[in-house]
């Protein structure tokens, strides 16, 4: 009789158990993919330099700069039927505009005749860069899942500027579960048109500001293409 007993206790529990997981397994199903919500630091990347930016014109007679860090983090960022973008905030410094090798043009005060009279332009001691970001969501093995790009904003000479935005391309929910990782890197696309040095006059808006990148202590520079002649250095 108590052995019988304990058949059923047995089987009750059993079945029980069995019903539980079940249920749990099929919550899970209807629950869907777990995504990452923790921010992945960005504390190294690769900075690369497109031709438009060291051959523009507008570049002539304004050396290379150097970025001496980036650092920030990046994160999904979840919008309705379940996609999602990748959100960054970017910290990247820029060492001083290199004095030494600006053309004298540029060191010197001007006067630039209008229809509204003269304007005086400062010596230039401050310049901007057009940067766009490429941002790769990776898996537990290091491979890329998807690379998308950032939208285009610009960075200064001589100070830290904080870029926070994220892509307009998205992924789904189910590529975004497969995340372990996220890296960043950098491309400097020349001069960024309309943007005025905090030194100039208003002038500036219609002479435009500069240019790109030199070398760096914690970021890898890459060229586009093996003809950078002077506009590479060490």
């Amino acid at each position: 009789m108590n052995i019988q007993l304990t058949i059923k206790w047995f089987t009750l529990i059993l079945g029980v158990v069995t019903v539980g997981a079940t249920g749990a397994v099929c919550l899970v199903a209807l629950m869907g993919p777990t995504v990452p919500t923790k921010w992945f630091l960005v504390d190294d990347c690769e900075v690369s330099f497109s031709l438009e930016g060291l051959f523009n014109p507008e570049s002539a007679g304004i050396p290379t700069a150097s970025i001496k860090s980036i650092k920030g983090k990046a994160k999904l960022v979840q919008h309705v039927r379940g996609e999602y973008s990748i959100g960054y905030v970017i910290d990247i410094e820029a060492q001083p505009l290199d004095q030494e090798h600006l053309a004298a043009k540029y060191k010197e005060k001007r006067v630039i005749p209008t229809e509204g009279g003269p304007l005086t332009v400062l010596p230039k001691t401050q310049v901007a860069y057009k940067v766009r970001f490429t941002i790769s969501l990776l898996d537990s093995d290091g491979f890329t899942i998807v690379s998308m790009e950032s939208p285009e904003q610009s960075i200064f000479s001589g100070t830290t500027t904080r870029l926070q935005d994220q892509t307009t391309q998205k992924v789904s929910s189910q590529q975004a579960a497969l995340v372990r990782d996220i890296s960043v890197a950098m491309q400097v696309n020349g001069v960024a048109r309309g943007t005025v040095a905090r030194n100039e006059v208003d002038v500036n808006r219609f002479l435009g500001v500069t240019i790109i990148n030199q070398s760096t202590s914690r970021c890898t520079h890459r060229a586009s293409a093996n003809v950078l002649g002077t506009f590479w250095r060490e």
